[in-house]
């Protein structure tokens, strides 16, 4: 296989596969959070076993027997370096290149900031691209060939003489899977979603699938809303593209404050965290959209479906033309 013929964002097979793999993660847990977890334990456990083959590279390289099939001496790699004890090796990733930054770009990522979660798959494509070609090159080795012309042989270069620092070893095996940034990454103030958005944000979707279930009602638009609080000390950012709401706690019966709607907050949820939960239901020609098309439905058959399930109040809000046709919108409080 001769890497320079690849496209970097190609790189070899088993990175394109374990990229997969990660948006096979993402599409089934719909999860920002658990996606950005995943990226990272993957470059955790890319850099640890780069560093295993790397320290135990005489090993490999003074085995006797060779493989005539390629995957066997694979398989025998794989199996050497799972039956080590990470723990008892304690292996520190921070010698390598970068690493740290990756983890500050790991933690701003989990605020939501697209441009940093860019970059941590850039980091993981990268890391793991370094373990794969150290991987393949030790494989190729164990065919017969030495370890320069294995490297040789799969990537059309030389491998440098005198090479022994595990940094340089690693940036070595990743230059080659680095990404050519465009422009210099820099992290904007912007809202951010908290731990409960985003779990609530799931449920939401689960939610509406499940009234979509039993009522036959074309749900595909959601809402999610940390209102503003009357009191706040501070100034907070407004989450882009929804309708501002305030809560009113200062009041006999506190309340929060949705476009033509109050909605009540009860006083004993004022110390938790609260949102405005929204459904939409689309209209045609004045009536509610079904998935069948053959059912007859109303906003109040949705929202009393809702009160089956939530066991809350659940409001309706007036039509509304949205541009693209007009809407019902339900919604509701969740104190998380």
């Amino acid at each position: 296989m001769n890497l320079q013929k690849l496209d970097k964002q190609q790189s070899l097979r088993r990175i394109d596969l374990r990229n997969e793999y990660q948006a096979h993660l993402w599409r089934k847990n719909k999860s920002a959070l658990k996606y950005l977890e995943s990226l990272s334990n993957s470059i955790n456990e890319s850099a640890n076993r780069f560093i295993l083959i790397w320290n135990n590279l005489d090993f490999f390289l003074d085995v006797k027997e060779k493989y005539d099939d390629i995957d066997d001496a694979r398989d025998f790699v794989n199996h050497y370096l799972d039956a080590i004890n990470i723990e008892e090796e304690q292996l520190n990733t921070n010698e390598l290149a970068n690493y740290s930054e990756i983890e500050d770009i790991f933690n701003i990522a989990t605020k939501g900031d697209e441009k940093a979660t860019e970059k941590a798959l850039m980091s993981y494509l990268t890391y793991s691209g370094g373990y794969c070609l150290l991987f393949e090159t030790v494989a190729k080795s164990l065919t017969g060939f030495t370890f320069d012309v294995a490297f040789k042989e799969i990537t059309n270069d030389s491998f440098p003489d005198n090479l022994s620092e595990l940094a340089d070893a690693h940036k070595l095996f990743t230059d080659y899977f680095a990404f050519d940034e465009d422009e210099e990454y820099s992290f904007n103030s912007h809202y951010t979603n908290t731990i409960n958005e985003y779990i609530l944000g799931y449920d939401l979707v689960a939610i509406s699938e499940i009234v979509s279930n039993i009522t036959d009602a074309n749900l595909q638009m959601y809402g999610l809303q940390s209102p503003n609080r009357d009191g706040k000390i501070f100034e907070e950012l407004e989450k882009p593209f929804t309708e501002p709401s305030v809560l009113h706690e200062f009041t006999e019966q506190p309340y929060i404050e949705y476009q033509t709607i109050k909605l009540e907050v009860d006083a004993l949820d004022l110390s938790k965290e609260l949102f405005v939960c929204s459904i939409f239901l689309d209209l045609d020609n004045g009536k509610v959209r079904t998935i069948s098309d053959k059912s007859t439905l109303t906003a109040d058959d949705v929202a009393q479906c809702l009160r089956n399930l939530l066991s809350k109040a659940i409001y309706i809000h007036p039509v509304t033309d949205y541009g693209a046709g007009d809407q019902i919108e339900i919604c509701w409080v969740e104190a998380v």
